[in-house]
């Protein structure tokens, strides 16, 4: 943000001028979204494709791009290099270089893809192996490794910027891929990918002097320009957050949800002289992680396909509950003339005759996001740019609030107040309810803030007079919206159960557009194919009703894949890798191919996401389950992928319906099948 600021110099050891500050003020809302940036990517030796190791495998390429610049350092000279790249004579020079061209650039931010796990630390270490000072700090000194945590990187005067940091804990709960390696996440938000190569054998290729090393160059070049335009992009989200916060890029890149809200309460809490409470010790985290919360109310759907539905949320029900209802741990149970008691908690109320701190907070940003939602609808692109970024920010903060009060590491830990919100959650949902079917609609499903009604004749504007009317007898700041209007909604058993599942519907809207919740074709841990078939079965009953259309084309996939006439690509299963590799008890196919994949050198992490197709054989899964780019084509267990994908993914859609899709897959019923119906 534009400042104006008192100052006096002051002597120091540093690259850029140094000054003591005296005073600042803000001048006016103008923001600094685009800071200079300079993203860097390395390649490394990684003999008989085993993973590189820093105390023994040498740095091959470095590849740094910035505006109008880009440059690959190597020290091995081969035919066909372009004029990006330059060779140096041997691995210490290539070191010495990358600090020369850093300290010439002097970039406000220094960014990399994975760059606190990886390509920082290996510089650095290898930088030590050679006894090199890399100063490219500003004053002179070389980065560090963060206090007690070898994962971060630190720098003075420039800033490291992990961009992996913030994508995995802020942007991928809007990424559609599986995926968080760069060339997914570039192919998703850049719609560029990563150049292809056999990197696995770049080894073989720098010991053979192979001309080919200049294709390894072009792709350690680009792997850093993907990594600088995802940079350039998320700037704006971040410095939002930055302003919103008043913390350094540098830490919030790495906060989780429930830290956003911390420093933002701790900012607010200093600026209105309120005392911060101390964070809470080991026995007080003990106890709390044994302490729970009644969730909210679920009204379970009755498994069939409906016509006509009309769906309803709250907005921003529990932000909203905790500014109309007071709801703040100084309030709860406050002495006090003026309260109001939590319904199902006659012990438990909270004061009405003053504002609580989390409730005027939240008011606050509600208002304000709703003040720049409005202002986009007349801004500019570029204008509109920013205040997307300024309203995401706040949606996030916003919504992070009610599972920071149940958080047991949170300083303001309410478990009571976290048990109020949902109380109040359910007493409202339950007043809809009812005032819904005392009017005559029909619910057919309820969950947490949303509501289903059939229309059984009636029109859509009698739902809406309905939604007025509940509007007007809600506290202020609570509102129900109308969501959608759909002329199919499709809901299927629970496993195991009679009634339906939660959380786990297809809606159809006039325009035949389908919208799937909870479904495999939305998880992970599922193979593509068994997605497509799920939701072409899906928009096939949602859209016309006809069975046998849906088991036509189911049958012709089962028969596809026996004649190995699906293609590799659409068998790939992805599972993420919750822990350590050595940590796992017992083998699954996942743990299996990251096995595989750290022999063959490659970086296997906590949070990675593995991808294997599991090929024909005998014995465990975990035991013929291979990556799919060393996989031939074809070369898949046609019977564990109908048995164990495909059918799993529809058997409960066709119960509707009363289909025993099993019987489709029987191979004894192969020579009938064309005769189904």
């Amino acid at each position: 943000t534009l400042c104006t600021a008192e100052v006096e110099k002051r002597v120091e050891n540093s690259r850029v001028t140094c000054y003591t500050l005296k005073s600042i003020a803000q001048l006016d809302d103008t923001t600094y979204t685009q800071p200079t940036l300079l993203a860097f990517d390395i390649e490394t030796y990684n003999p008989n494709k085993q993973m590189s190791d820093p105390a023994q495998h040498p740095i091959i390429q470095l590849s740094l791009y910035g505006a109008g610049f880009e440059k690959v350092i190597t020290w091995k000279d081969v035919n066909g290099y372009g004029p990006s790249v330059e060779v140096v004579e041997n691995e210490e020079e290539l070191l010495k270089k990358f600090a020369q061209y850093v300290n010439v650039k002097q970039p406000d931010i220094l960014t990399g893809y994975f760059s606190d796990g990886f390509d920082f630390p290996y510089i650095l270490k290898r930088a030590q192996k050679h006894k090199i000072k890399l100063d490219i700090n500003l004053d002179y000194t070389s980065p560090r490794f963060g206090r007690g945590n070898q994962s971060s990187v630190e720098m003075t005067g420039i800033i490291h910027l992990d961009i992996l940091n913030f994508i995995r804990r802020v942007t991928r709960m809007n990424l559609k891929t599986d995926s968080l390696k760069l060339d997914a996440v570039a192919q998703e938000l850049l719609g560029e990918k990563k150049n292809e190569i056999d990197i696995e054998n770049l080894a073989e290729y720098w010991d053979n002097s192979d001309p080919k090393l200049a294709e390894f160059a072009k792709y350690c070049l680009k792997d850093s320009q993907l990594t600088y335009e995802i940079t350039q992009m998320l700037m704006p989200n971040i410095v939002e957050f930055v302003k919103l916060i008043s913390l350094p890029i540098a830490d919030i890149v790495k906060m989780r949800f429930a830290q956003f809200v911390e420093w933002y309460l701790i900012k607010r809490a200093q600026e209105v002289n309120m005392l911060i409470p101390n964070k809470p010790g080991r026995t007080t985290l003990y106890e709390r992680q044994g302490q729970h919360v009644e969730g909210a109310f679920v009204y379970e759907p009755k498994p069939g396909i409906y016509d006509d539905v009309v769906v309803f949320d709250f907005r921003s029900l529990y932000p909203s509950i905790i500014v109309a209802h007071n709801i703040s741990p100084e309030t709860l149970n406050a002495p006090s003339e003026h309260k109001e008691i939590v319904p199902g908690h006659p012990d438990m109320w909270f004061a009405t005759d003053r504002d609580g701190f989390f409730s005027t907070i939240l008011e606050e940003i509600m208002n304000r996001r709703g003040r720049i939602k409005a202002m986009m609808k007349t801004a500019d692109e570029k204008k509109k740019k920013l205040l997307d970024a300024r309203q995401y920010s706040l949606k996030i903060l916003l919504n992070s609030f009610y599972g920071y009060l149940g958080f047991f590491g949170a300083r303001w830990y309410s478990k009571e107040c976290a048990a109020a919100v949902t109380a109040y959650g359910r007493y409202h949902i339950h007043q809809v309810i009812n005032k819904a079917e005392a009017e005559g609609f029909k619910v057919i499903y309820s969950d947490t803030d949303s509501i289903f009604i059939t229309l059984d004749g009636r029109t859509y504007e009698e739902a809406m007079d309905f939604v007025d009317r509940i509007n007007a007898e809600l506290p202020e700041m609570m509102e129900l919206e109308p969501e959608g209007f759909y002329k199919t909604a499709l809901f299927v058993s629970a496993r195991g159960e009679e009634g339906g599942a939660k959380k786990r519907y297809a809606l159809c809207d006039e325009q035949g557009n389908v919208i799937i919740k909870g479904f495999e074709a939305v998880r992970r841990n599922t193979s593509y194919i068994a997605k497509e078939v799920q939701t072409q079965v899906i928009k096939t009953l949602l859209r016309t009703k006809n069975t046998q259309e849906a088991t036509s084309y189911l049958k012709e996939v089962i028969k596809n894949l026996r004649e190995k006439k699906i293609p590799n690509e659409k068998l790939v299963i992805v599972t993420q890798l919750t822990k350590p590799i050595e940590d796992y008890a017992s083998i699954g196919p996942h743990v299996a191919v990251a096995r595989q994949m750290r022999q063959r050198g490659e970086r296997v992490e906590p949070g990675s996401f593995i991808r294997y197709i599991v090929r024909p054989g005998k014995g465990k899964i975990s035991d013929r389950v291979s990556v799919p780019e060393l996989t031939p084509e074809g070369d898949y267990d046609a019977e564990y992928y109908i048995d164990n994908q495909v059918i799993p993914a529809v058997e409960r859609i066709f119960e509707v319906f009363n289909i025993d899709v099993k019987q489709l897959a029987d191979k004894r019923n192969q020579s009938s099948l064309q005769s189904f119906f």
